[in-house]
């Protein structure tokens, strides 16, 4: 494993990431590669900052070894028998999801496993060939997909030590399951010549839908509230964007500016969406990892001051810390690597991000609230912010005691 220094040059600077003037900057961390490989990519972290993901010698990332990092210290998660593994989600209680080679050799099939406890569980198929795991819910529930006996293959749910096949849309053949909540919602898509971003919910599945004149859609990731994450083609020829559906709707998240692409990845508890965008007008090009919060989209790589020749490529998942995970290139040395991004806390009630808690930083907790110690209309589109921004005792509520904290901090008492 490297130090981020070695691999790229990190210096902290202030950076303006949000709107209505809140700042944010983020300390990073390069989590290295195992040993005797080049490459790494993390996709997933839990509320405690454990992040998984894979580490190669490949650089379009085929042989791969699942990791786990932890504190400073990478391990290798091993495999079912074979040479490669993928470790895709964790969970709070350390349980990953993912896939690994059941026998040694090229060619060996992969299927869905489960790590717990340092064991390996292999999760099974749908009587096919093979099967993949790519997220795992708080309560174990794994998702993924597996292929039949005829080839094709379906979105599955593992829980209760059985495997179950969740279905596809009518006409449809494929399809994957991405992501579950705590409720029991899965989402994914189903295809046949194009994909469909769908939801399964209470035993039925229902097509979330695609943007105005778009064609295609698929979701990645849903939250408790759920708010899910993925992309949708603008029109089927020029493009597409990051969306968020909510209930019935869906709403185009946008692109960094100069770029025509982009795709949202994972959503936390707060809204808070990543992913990458590209940054010219042809696709592939110039990906950056983009934060969207509060509807407008953001290039991490302006948060996290300078980092030598590095770029933030892409963020895979984000926790309600606010901590996300991205994949750095640094193309001078030719290597890629997993790195950890952690918000800086700043002063509390420092709104704009300018070091003090001023009349501005006043005026904007105002304009927030309505006036001293009063609460936003929890149906208020500016509900979340004042929480994100205000709830400075992290109750869940923005209240008379949080206005005195941030009273405090205006008038300088101790």
């Amino acid at each position: 494993m490297r130090d981020s220094h070695l691999f790229c040059a990190v210096a902290a600077v202030s950076v303006a990431v949000a709107p209505a003037a809140i700042a944010q900057t983020y300390a990073i961390r390069d989590l290295g590669t195992l040993p005797g490989n080049v490459h790494s990519k993390a996709f997933s972290l839990n509320s405690g900052g454990l992040v998984v993901g894979v580490s190669t010698n490949d650089l379009s990332f085929g042989p791969t070894r699942a990791f786990i990092w932890e504190d400073g210290d990478l391990a290798d998660m091993g495999t079912l028998g074979g040479d490669e593994a993928a470790a895709r989600s964790v969970n709070d209680a350390g349980e990953v999801a993912g896939f690994a080679d059941i026998q040694p050799g090229m060619g060996s099939p992969s299927h869905a496993a489960f790590w717990r406890d340092a064991l390996v569980e292999d999760l099974g198929t749908l009587g096919g060939s093979s099967s993949w795991a790519l997220n795992v819910g708080e309560s174990g529930e794994v998702v993924g997909g597996a292929r039949l006996a005829n080839g094709l293959f379906h979105p599955s749910l593992w829980a209760d030590g059985s495997i179950e096949d969740l279905g596809v849309l009518p006409g449809h053949c494929c399809g994957d399951a991405r992501a579950i909540n705590s409720l029991g919602q899965i989402v994914g898509y189903s295809s046949l010549s194009q994909a469909r971003a769908v939801l399964w919910e209470s035993g039925e599945l229902r097509d979330l839908g695609t943007l105005p004149n778009g064609c295609c859609s698929e979701a990645f990731d849903i939250n408790e509230t759920g708010q899910i994450a993925g992309f949708s083609w603008v029109d089927g020829t020029s493009g597409f964007h990051a969306v968020l559906w909510e209930g019935d709707r869906v709403a185009d998240l946008g692109t960094l500016s100069g770029g025509a692409n982009s795709r949202a990845y994972a959503i936390n508890g707060a809204g808070d969406t990543v992913g990458t965008s590209w940054t010219t007008l042809v696709h592939p090009g110039d990906p950056h990892a983009t934060l969207w919060r509060f509807a407008a989209a953001f290039d991490l790589n302006d948060a996290v001051g300078e980092i030598g020749e590095c770029v933030l490529t892409e963020a895979r998942d984000t926790n309600d810390a606010g901590q996300i995970v991205c994949m750095g290139a640094n193309a001078a040395a030719g290597a890629t690597h997993a790195f950890l991004l952690t918000p800086h806390l700043g002063l509390p009630g420092d709104i704009d991000g300018d070091g003090d808690v001023d009349v501005h930083d006043y005026e904007l907790h105002l304009e927030c609230t309505g006036g001293p110690g009063t609460l936003p209309s929890p149906d208020s589109t500016t509900a979340l912010e004042c929480l994100v921004v205000f709830d400075f005792d992290q109750d869940g509520d923005v209240d008379m005691g949080d206005f005195a904290r941030f009273q405090r901090e205006f008038e300088g008492a101790p």
